[in-house]
């Protein structure tokens, strides 16, 4: 029987015909591969150039697309994508990665960030606001004056 789906996402044992849910695993670690630089891990000009790529496993994280990803994200797909299904993760050593553990961390600390940048924006809006308020009350003053001045 021939392998049915996604080149990209198939992993090697599935091109050999055998499925179970260490494949759905691959695929998983293929989906977080691409979310995280934009392109997946094997790659060719055609479904056979892919497969060979898929069969022989050898991956990379090039700085230029990888330099801002944290190495537990780097960690948890290389434990995703190993070559042998025995020695890959399963679903739930998946979840219970540092990496996953550590994103609603994560997310909060960026919630955090947003809210102090959105506060100092705030701030400043505020602060230019009092230095416009002060400084139409100047222009004000000094109308005033010059009106005075010119009545006496």
């Amino acid at each position: 029987s021939n392998p049915v789906g996604t080149a990209y996402y198939m992993s090697p044992e599935l091109l050999k015909g055998k499925y179970d849910q260490s494949c759905d695993v691959w695929s998983t670690g293929i989906v977080a591969y691409i979310l995280l630089c934009g392109y997946p891990p094997f790659n060719g000009d055609t479904d056979p150039d892919i497969f060979e790529a898929i069969k022989q496993a050898s991956f990379h994280f090039p700085s230029q697309a990888w330099g801002h990803v944290s190495p537990e994200a780097k960690d948890f797909i290389k434990c995703l994508l190993r070559k042998d299904p025995r020695k890959r993760f399963t679903a739930e050593e998946a979840l219970k990665h540092p990496w996953i553990r550590n994103l609603d961390r994560y997310h909060e600390h960026e919630q955090q960030q947003q809210q102090q940048q959105l506060e100092a924006a705030e701030r400043t809006t505020s602060s230019r606001n009092k230095s416009r308020e002060e400084l139409l009350n100047v222009m004000r003053n000094l109308n005033l004056k010059q009106a005075n001045i010119r009545q006496h």
